[in-house]
């Protein structure tokens, strides 16, 4: 499907559920409703929308603070993964940063996320750290790669 048929923007309040729906489906529940509801008012929270069939498909959650800028969480519908649409948000994404005058963006990604990591090395993402054992599981740890973007 053409990414032509898609709008990538800032939250809105309408969107909250939506957002919090696809969070579930795609196995992220670690965001309540009052705190994506705080994203959106703070206009942290971008989303992306199919224009023809009114459906989300993906979005992304983030911080500003003096210059430097965290993506804290970008998910995609599972149905719709490899179609570019993370692309296509970090892409904007990215142009929205550089419009807030932003000047560096950060990120941790688990060391196994192999599709997110491949999609950082395309956007010129660096290494810069690594959390030993970050993220952890019910019988092993996995490490957090550290990245920076300078923008």
């Amino acid at each position: 499907m053409s990414l032509n048929t898609y709008f990538i923007s800032l939250a809105q309040p309408k969107d909250l559920a939506a957002i919090y729906t696809l969070q579930s489906e795609a196995g992220f529940n670690h965001w309540s409703e009052s705190h994506i509801a705080k994203l959106i008012d703070n206009e942290t929270l971008l989303v992306c929308w199919n224009e023809t069939q009114g459906e989300l498909k993906g979005f992304l959650f983030f911080s500003v603070v003096v210059g430097e800028a965290e993506l804290l969480n970008i998910v995609v519908n599972p149905e719709c993964r490899k179609q570019g649409i993370a692309m296509a948000m970090l892409s904007y994404f990215i142009q929205h940063l550089q419009a807030l005058k932003a000047n560096m963006l950060f990120l941790e990604v688990a060391e196994t996320n192999v599709a997110a990591l491949a999609l950082y090395k395309k956007c010129q993402f660096k290494q810069v750290g690594i959390r030993k054992n970050y993220y952890k599981q019910a019988e092993y740890s996995i490490n957090a790669l550290l990245l920076s973007l300078m923008l």
